[in-house]
């Protein structure tokens, strides 16, 4: 994937979702995604990340991820936040227990 295909990849992945983001924003998704590497895993986690966004909310408020591992702990951190952490932890020990 190359840079210049970054920003219509987060466009369509947002879009998808009904969801899109202020320019401010997307230069910080942006920003993630080169900080990253260019690593093409990361433009659907920090895609994700931003749907719960909304557009009055500043950029420099916000915190994006700039590696995958990092990604997904924010990811499981709003999964948390919005369900509480025992189902989250419950739910990831039957899947790991499942996979083994």
């Amino acid at each position: 994937l190359r840079a210049a295909d970054a920003p219509a990849a987060i466009f369509a992945l947002l879009n998808r979702r009904g969801r899109s983001v202020t320019p401010d924003q997307r230069e910080l998704l942006l920003s993630a995604f080169v900080e990253s590497g260019f690593q093409p895993v990361m433009l659907p986690l920090i895609a994700d990340l931003a749907l719960g966004w909304r557009s009055w909310t500043s950029p420099r408020t916000l915190q994006v991820p700039n590696s995958p591992r990092a990604a997904i702990t924010a990811l499981f951190f709003q999964v948390e936040k919005q369900h509480g952490s025992l189902l989250v932890q419950r739910a990831l020990a039957y899947l790991t227990c499942a996979r083994e």
